[in-house]
């Protein structure tokens, strides 16, 4: 597995650097906060070991498929202009956030583990517009 840190992966989304993430480790906080990321959002198998903070943000596509969330993802106020892949396997110790985003196409959370620290809820989609359907078929 390939490591690479967070402001790498960072640098490489804004740069408009299209490009699916596979099989990497990613050291740190990936911080895409209040930015328009101008390539699809696509990580397929990969470890991120800090928060993915999206607060704020703007994106046409969100694939987390297949990784692994040690701390979670917070997405408050983004804005996805596709759908949103956090399915096949995706594993989280933290919560999953998207209080108050629009999401203008499919939120699929299908065969996700996801665990909030300490008993919260786990998926928080309050107050979020989601254009489409959201799918949680046998999540755990």
């Amino acid at each position: 597995m390939e490591t690479m840190t967070a402001d790498e992966v960072r640098s490489r989304l804004l740069n408009g650097e299209r490009h699916t993430f596979r099989d990497v480790r990613i050291i740190g906080r990936l911080d895409l906060s209040f930015v328009e990321v101008p390539v699809p959002i696509e990580f397929v198998h990969c470890e991120f070991e800090g928060l993915i903070d999206l607060t704020g943000s703007e994106c046409s596509k969100l694939d987390l498929a297949e990784s692994n969330l040690r701390l979670g993802l917070t997405a408050e106020f983004a804005r996805v202009r596709g759908p949103v892949f956090l399915n096949r396997g995706l594993t989280s110790e933290g919560q999953i956030r998207f209080t108050q985003a629009t999401i203008d196409g499919d939120v699929d959370l299908g065969r996700a583990t996801i665990n909030g620290p300490d008993g919260k809820p786990s998926v928080s989609l309050r107050g979020a517009n989601i254009v489409s359907f959201a799918r949680f078929h046998r999540s755990e």
